[in-house]
């Protein structure tokens, strides 16, 4: 009996893997197994060794040349698959080869650099610093192999010229330390995106001076100074927070934005609209493609002769090219600009051309040059807002003429797009607060409201007045005058109505940051839901509600000790909040924090709490949940004491970062300066007996990206 059954369970298994293969849509997938691979090479503890990127092309010639060659379409399927999936690793690994900057492994008190400005962000307004992206020359002290190829400073306002432009060469003094780690384990790793930007450490300049004019090499010095010539005239022509903001959405530089316009932007739901991304790209080439298009067809010989259609795409593309190279060419740029040249090439070869195969292909393309990217926020909400948006177009578009919605008169048209719109930012809003909670731990409630409002704003006058203005200063200066202000006008309404919606009750909701694998679930049970056809596609309903289940039961660490054990949370067992002894220079590790734990608590209220239950008493003997008992030997007011052997029998966890600890038998968990120096910030999570214990160090591995502890 047992030889038919297992017969029967084969026949099904092959039944069903036959069905799901045939309600697959191949390409689409392509992709996702091509981030599969991406993901896997980033989780590596160490990097692979100098010979994989030869063993792993040959792996994929390999898996190729089999499916090409078998006849069996199941072991076809499942040698293209492993094939990509070895390709991300591949494309990974040749990635961060190719980048190869050095990093600085500690931090330098004065050095001497020279180099070339590549950018140069903010302009030293109401005495904030400038950002400097620097090519280095030189750092005084390092040799070849330790000088990273580029460094970001600060430049304070007071020694920032006007001669301080991208293209120029430099000397300067400035004190110089390694890119951050992560704030606590699984946090950004802002370190590795700076990596893959090239950049391997961080400075202040204490004195800088121009030694060499811009010298255009390599096509940096014209957009540079195109760039800056753009940014100075928005400024002039549009004043005060608004000139801000219209630097930012067409040069990509938001340094001139006040802090709190950039706050009412985030809790309003609007902050996708400062980075120049999609939807900045699209209207681009929307406006320039319409008014092309539409000036033929004024024309009725031109109309009648020529592909005013065609012509439009290319003068569009031209569009979209020099908007990159104002912009500054940021990652999420680039981005859009590639979608565009897909969409536009569609066009050219007379193609559909907003499918989820021009996604796929452009998801594919940005993953091969810039792997890196999908660890980015920007990417996963960007590419999950289109996804969702296309597939739903696809199935809108896909029924019959007789069902679809009729529009009569200019009021249907108008109230026609204002559904639209809200359509969009709700399918939009929706795909993209997985991540939004992920990353930011934060969900704006109320951005339905404030995109129905502001997105109209922005699309009809914003940016079609803003392209309309710079076209037009190259020969009709009044009119050019009247489109800025009719741009800084909208942007104004804009900003009027993230400050009202930020006002509301409720506008924004700090939430608890999930587990990554919440997040792999949800995003997996989406993408069976969107890219699958048939009744197979309701198998990511399981994935998806254990993830979002995961989301809503959240709950950070129970203790955290940051790098330098300057501040340190408990969760008090009594109120299930952290109390927290803070590092009065610096409250970023702090902040994140508690916004990580979907604590919306000001800080002053953490630090009251620990006050309360510790005093100024050093050691301080603390109970966390489950009555796990934790002595902290330092005080809120950084006075510590030396750990002694009479001291290692207070409690199970004993936190002593500015001493190391003299014990015979170790306790059950000991953090102190050594434990730091070595392992990074530190985060301890009870369960039940037990203790998991979990940090920066663990979780970065020995990666390019990681300063190597100096010798």
């Amino acid at each position: 009996m047992a030889v038919p059954r297992r017969r029967r369970l084969r026949r099904g298994v092959k039944r069903a893997a036959g069905r799901i293969a045939q309600q697959a849509q191949p390409f689409t997938w392509a992709p996702v197994l091509l981030a599969l691979g991406i993901a896997v090479y980033f989780a590596l503890p160490a990097e692979p060794a100098q010979a994989a990127p030869v063993l792993l092309t040959l792996a994929v010639a390999v898996l190729a040349a089999a499916a090409w060659r078998t006849g069996r379409a199941g072991f076809r399927i499942v040698c293209l698959a492993a094939a990509m999936v070895l390709t991300g690793v591949l494309a990974g690994t040749l990635r961060t080869q190719g980048v190869g900057t050095p990093v600085l492994d500690r931090g330098i008190g004065s050095a001497e650099v020279t180099g070339r400005v590549l950018a140069v962000s903010g302009k030293g307004d109401g005495g904030r610093d400038m950002t400097v992206v620097l090519q280095v020359d030189r750092i005084g002290g390092l040799g070849p192999g330790t000088t990273p190829r580029r460094l970001r400073l600060a430049v304070p306002a007071r020694g920032a010229g006007p001669d301080l432009l991208p293209g120029v060469r430099v000397e300067a003094t400035a004190r110089l330390w390694p890119p951050p780690p992560p704030v606590a384990p699984g946090a950004y790793d802002f370190g590795r995106r700076l990596f893959f930007e090239s950049i391997g450490g961080l400075g202040q300049v204490r004195r800088l001076s121009v030694i060499a004019p811009v010298d255009g090499a390599g096509g940096v010095g014209f957009w540079a100074s195109l760039r800056a010539a753009v940014a100075e005239r928005l400024r002039v022509a549009i004043p005060g927070s608004a000139g801000g903001v219209a630097v930012a959405l067409v040069t990509g530089d938001r340094g001139g934005i006040p802090p709190e316009n950039t706050e009412h932007l985030r809790a309003a739901g609007l902050a996708h609209l400062l980075a120049i991304s999609g939807l900045h790209m699209g209207l681009v080439v929307g406006a320039v493609f319409g008014a092309v298009r539409g000036t033929i067809a004024l024309i009725p010989p031109l109309a009648l002769r020529l592909p005013a259609k065609k012509i439009a795409a290319v003068a569009a593309m031209v569009a979209a090219t020099a908007y990159l190279g104002i912009s500054g060419a940021s990652v999420p740029t680039v981005r859009a600009f590639l979608m565009a040249m897909l969409v536009l090439s569609a066009v050219l070869i007379d193609r559909r051309a907003i499918s989820m195969r021009t996604v796929a292909l452009a998801a594919l393309v940005i993953l091969a040059l810039q792997p890196e990217a999908l660890l980015e926020a920007g990417f996963q909400m960007s590419f999950a807002a289109v996804v969702a948006l296309v597939a739903i177009y696809e199935r809108w578009s896909a029924r019959p003429r007789g069902e679809r919605p009729r529009q009569h008169g200019a009021l249907h048209r108008v109230a026609a797009y204002m559904a639209g719109v809200a359509g969009t930012s709700l399918i939009a809003g929706l795909a993209t607060a997985p991540f939004a909670a992920f990353h930011f731990d934060r969900v704006a409630v109320l951005g339905l409201l404030a995109n129905l409002a502001a997105v109209p704003v922005v699309a009809l006058l914003v940016m079609p007045a803003l392209v309309a203005g710079l076209l037009l200063e190259l020969g009709w200066s009044a009119a050019s005058e009247f489109a800025l202000a009719a741009a800084g006008w909208g942007i104004d309404a804009v900003l009027a109505v993230a400050a009202a919606v930020a006002a509301l009750p409720g506008a924004e909701f700090i939430v608890a940051r999930p587990p990554l694998w919440a997040l792999i679930a949800v995003v997996a049970g989406s993408l069976v839901l969107l890219l699958q056809r048939g009744g197979t596609r309701w198998m990511g309903l399981v994935p998806l509600c254990a993830g979002l289940a995961a989301f809503a039961t959240a709950r950070g660490p129970d203790i955290l000790v940051d790098d330098i054990g300057a501040t340190i949370a408990v969760r008090l067992h009594e109120e299930g909040d952290y109390a927290m002894a803070l590092n009065r220079r610096s409250t970023f590790a702090a902040e994140r924090w508690l916004r990580a734990d979907g604590d919306p608590r000001p800080l002053e209220v953490a630090r009251t709490a620990w006050e309360a239950a510790c005093g100024t008493a050093v050691p301080c003997v603390l109970s966390s949940r489950g009555g796990i008992g934790i002595a902290v030997l330092t005080a809120a007011s950084g006075r510590s004491v030396r750990g002694e052997e009479a001291h290692c029998a207070l409690a199970a966890i004993i936190i002593a970062p500015r001493e190391g600890l003299r014990c015979p038998e170790l306790p059950g968990h000991a953090i102190d300066r050594t434990w730091l120096e070595r392992e990074g910030a530190t985060a301890l999570t009870v369960q039940g007996e037990r203790v998991h214990v979990e940090t920066v160090a663990r979780a970065r591995g020995n990666r390019p990206w990681v300063p190597q502890s100096p010798q």
